[in-house]
């Protein structure tokens, strides 16, 4: 038997998690497509979107010795791995959120979860990225990262539509 705790609205823990859940799902293929765009087009290594994330902790000398010179950092490249998991883990579960407190229908959630994915880029390139240092929107360039967001969002719309009668739908019509 699971408990849920009851937040405002219809919103428990378990759409939270489940969304969390989801949201790691669409930052897995966000984190594909970079990696593929930055070893190949981009020309700056396939690990490369894994620095840039972790560089505002780690500083910018391990991507730099990686793009540079070939130099393989495992811990500073998990440092962006934890921190850009984390960060889908947390948007994931506040779209959830937004999507059971606002009691959309399944037809609206994926187009509503591609604007929230560039709604996810505009404040980090606007605001977060700026504010620790990162240049990783420069670096990447807008078309991969706007293409990158709109992957994150319609991965989250796709899988929380596929998941919806299982995890969703019996949570919010309690």
């Amino acid at each position: 038997m699971t408990s849920t705790t009851q937040l405002p609205g219809r919103i428990n823990t378990t759409t939270l998690i489940r969304g969390g859940l989801i949201g790691v799902i669409a930052g897995m293929m966000m984190a594909m497509f970079t990696m593929i765009a930055t070893g190949t087009y981009l020309h700056l290594g396939f690990f490369a979107p894994l620095y840039a994330i972790g560089a505002p902790i780690t500083g910018n000398a391990p991507m730099t010795a990686y793009v540079m010179h070939g130099i393989l950092s495992v811990p500073d490249m998990l440092v962006g791995l934890m921190v850009h998991m984390a960060d889908s883990f947390m948007l994931g579960a506040i779209f959830a959120a937004v999507v059971s407190y606002f009691k959309w229908t399944r037809s609206k959630i994926l187009v509503v979860a591609v604007i929230y994915g560039l709604l996810v880029e505009a404040t980090f390139k606007l605001a977060i990225l700026p504010l620790v240092g990162s240049q990783m929107a420069s670096q990447l360039g807008i078309l991969s990262f706007t293409l990158a967001h709109i992957i994150f969002g319609m991965t989250l719309g796709l899988v929380m539509l596929i998941l919806w009668d299982k995890w969703f739908a019996p949570t919010l019509d309690k």
